[in-house]
């Protein structure tokens, strides 16, 4: 091999070791490298130059594609953690036991096992009254089974308190039918006394002839006024 031509092969070994070196990002320096590497292969397989010019340009276009094949590309960094579940939120608390919710709940503190209405307050129950005899402060038969349902249900409702108010009918006079009245309204709290209910949720009161709820003209409306009426509050 003569002079010139190994010339130009160390020139082509040089040339692809610099742009080895780049590391394809100079697009430029791979263009001129492949310019005379396809220009100098060229020349050393023909011996003239149009052969060189050429090899060069396809060197050129060759070493500026290889180079442009762009940077390797990054590695995706790992997904983040999915979150951690949001806590469970803690039941709502009915505190007394009523089944009504302490946020809607009235009467916090009711006892256990009173009924209670939907605010969680003690249900107030409907007590039924008596009816007398004329002139009588006893209880009759009827009277006795009508308060014997009446202190079961305040045996239930332990956060309620009863109001015993006695009446009489219009006969007599205004004094006379005011004593007979409170009479009668204690026959009845000793009678709910005796059946276990304590005099503490008790009060009485009499009212004479004062509020009838019939007339006094008749025997059926006097009848009706001869009575004593119960009404449970709360406590």
């Amino acid at each position: 091999m003569n002079r010139p031509r190994m010339l130009t092969v160390l020139i082509m070994t040089m040339t692809l070791a610099g742009c080895a070196t780049t590391g394809g990002n100079n697009q430029l320096m791979c263009g001129l490298a492949g310019a005379l590497v396809g220009g100098g292969g060229a020349a050393l397989a023909e011996g003239d130059g149009g052969a060189a010019a050429a090899g060069a340009a396809v060197g050129a276009l060759l070493g500026y594609i290889a180079c442009n094949e762009g940077p390797t590309p990054k590695a995706e960094p790992a997904p983040a953690p999915a979150p951690a579940p949001a806590p469970k939120p803690e039941p709502e608390k009915d505190s007394d036991g009523d089944g009504v919710l302490d946020r809607n709940d009235d009467c916090p503190g009711t006892p256990r096992g009173t009924p209670v209405d939907s605010r969680g307050c003690p249900e107030i129950p409907d007590l039924k009254g008596v009816n007398f005899e004329f002139d009588r402060d006893a209880l009759t038969p009827e009277g006795m089974s009508i308060l014997d349902r009446g202190a079961s249900l305040l045996k239930n409702n332990s956060a309620v308190r009863v109001e015993i108010v006695g009446h009489t009918d219009g006969m007599g006079s205004d004094e006379y039918n005011q004593r007979l009245s409170e009479r009668r309204a204690e026959t009845v709290r000793a009678y709910l006394e005796s059946q276990g209910i304590s005099p503490n949720r008790m009060s009485t009161s009499g009212r004479g002839e004062s509020a009838p709820i019939a007339s006094n003209d008749t025997k059926e409306g006097r009848a009706e006024n001869r009575r004593v009426e119960l009404t449970a509050r709360p406590m």
